[in-house]
């Protein structure tokens, strides 16, 4: 049985109580909508995987809904692994019923803000961590060319509490070979 066929019944039932309507059915993506919120979920078949995307409506992109959201927003142990389509389904039945979800479906604006905010950290903390990362490699190169002057100018502005502590040490040994030169 496909995706589609497999959940769109306990879903659509549970999802109507809280005057959701089906926007839209493919092969393995459903949308609901009601007056204030987008629901997308999708599978996929080839990594077995589900997602599911929350949006104010009319919104531009949506918020995916994954466990450490469940956890910290929806105060829920609940995890979504890569298991069977049928489990994707009791998860989300289990998601459904959840108070604080219920809330967000009744139009708890409290919680969806909740949810933007944490959204909005978690995407902070990606980038920065990106832009360590991205910092770290031009570091590195600049060690590994032994061009020691930019690799200080660069570490200068990256805080070492950032850094593993090799470039601490690295950036002292750069300071007595710039001395030495």
């Amino acid at each position: 049985m496909k995706f589609i066929e497999k959940i769109i019944e306990p879903i659509e039932s549970l999802l109507s109580k809280y005057n959701f309507f089906l926007k839209e059915k493919r092969k393995n993506f459903i949308e609901f909508e009601s007056d204030f919120l987008s629901l997308s979920i999708s599978y996929n078949e080839f990594e077995i995987s589900l997602y599911i995307f929350i949006s104010r409506i009319n919104s531009i992109y949506g918020i995916e809904i994954d466990n450490e959201l469940v956890k910290v927003i929806f105060k829920s142990d609940l995890v979504l692994k890569n298991k069977s389509l049928e489990s994707y389904i009791d998860y989300l039945v289990n998601l459904m019923q959840n108070d604080l979800f219920k809330q967000l479906l009744l139009n708890d604006l409290p919680i969806l803000e909740n949810i933007e905010v944490f959204n909005k950290e978690r995407s902070k903390i990606y980038t920065n961590n990106l832009i360590l990362r991205q910092n770290i490699n031009n570091v590195d190169r600049l060690w590994n060319s032994g061009n020691y002057k930019f690799f200080i100018d660069e570490i200068d502005k990256i805080s070492f509490n950032n850094l593993p502590a090799s470039y601490k040490l690295k950036y002292n040994i750069a300071l007595k070979k710039i001395k030495i030169n």
